[in-house]
């Protein structure tokens, strides 16, 4: 099953904010650099020669940055639920 959504609009449409889109110019070729903040804590960043190039592997990148982060964060929980049952403190 494919999408017809753009990166951009599967990132917009799981959470993520654009927190900063800037088009320039290096060398006499434009770039393109795009960077998104999602409400968990975790930015990723695309560029490239134009807006496609920049953001065509994001929604990949932000669903394995998302796992890690959350995958993460369940492993700190639950370190800190045994040091809480243990009754140590921080």
């Amino acid at each position: 099953m494919t999408s017809d959504k753009t990166p951009h609009e599967i990132l917009l449409g799981e959470g993520w904010l654009v927190a900063v889109h800037n088009p320039y110019h290096l060398d006499g070729k434009r770039h393109s650099f795009w960077l998104f903040t999602h409400p968990d804590g975790v930015w990723i960043k695309g560029e490239g020669l134009n807006d496609e190039d920049a953001l065509k592997d994001l929604p990949a990148l932000a669903y394995e940055k998302l796992k890690y982060h959350r995958e993460a964060r369940a492993a700190l929980d639950q370190i800190e639920a045994v040091r809480k049952a243990m009754g140590e403190t921080k």
